[in-house]
């Protein structure tokens, strides 16, 4: 009795720490954990449209997204190639961290105001969540304002920390045209 008694505690033991440990290794290191976790992100939240489509590579040795848009009632984004890296650790902590990003191009069409805007400040990002950037590259982009603007930029590399209610750039480049900033 004394001998099933431990065979069976060894057991519970044994799973307790073996299936967390397995699905983690699951969701980290292999492709099929990544589209599954991209498959669970919900189409549309509170207002927002999020489209992700051709999701591929691991968390912890690279992902890429084929495309990625996001749109709601002010903006429309669309990023085209992205790759990066993200660190583990900082994950634990609520904190996208890369040391290195690229994004073959970025889309952003600024929409008419059909309601006036609220008297509260803008959020970035829900309250709990850190999102920092070493090395972040953009091959092209384009702004396109309500009125048929258009703003391009090509070759754009920056660096900085988002939050919440703020985002900060630490070093940020582009070219236009002829110049570079």
């Amino acid at each position: 009795m004394r001998r099933l008694l431990l065979l069976i505690a060894g057991s519970l033991i044994f799973l307790a720490v073996a299936v967390p440990t397995a699905c983690l290794y699951y969701l980290t290191f292999t492709e099929s954990g990544f589209r599954f976790l991209v498959g669970r992100i919900p189409r549309k939240v509170a207002g927002v449209e999020l489209e992700v489509a051709d999701p591929g590579g691991t968390i912890a040795h690279g992902i890429r997204i084929g495309r990625l848009e996001i749109d709601n009632r002010l903006v429309h984004l669309r990023f085209d190639g992205i790759r990066g890296r993200v660190a583990l650790l900082p994950l634990l902590l609520q904190t996208i961290k890369s040391k290195g990003a690229s994004i073959e191009r970025v889309s952003i069409e600024v929409k008419r105001r059909t309601r006036p805007p609220t008297r509260s400040e803008p959020l970035f990002l829900p309250r709990w969540l850190v999102v920092s950037a070493e090395r972040a590259q953009v091959g092209s982009a384009i702004l396109t304002l309500p009125g048929g603007t258009t703003l391009e930029g090509r070759d754009l590399h920056a660096s900085g920390i988002a939050r919440h209610r703020t985002i900060r750039f630490f070093e940020a480049g582009l070219k236009t045209g002829q110049t570079g900033i």
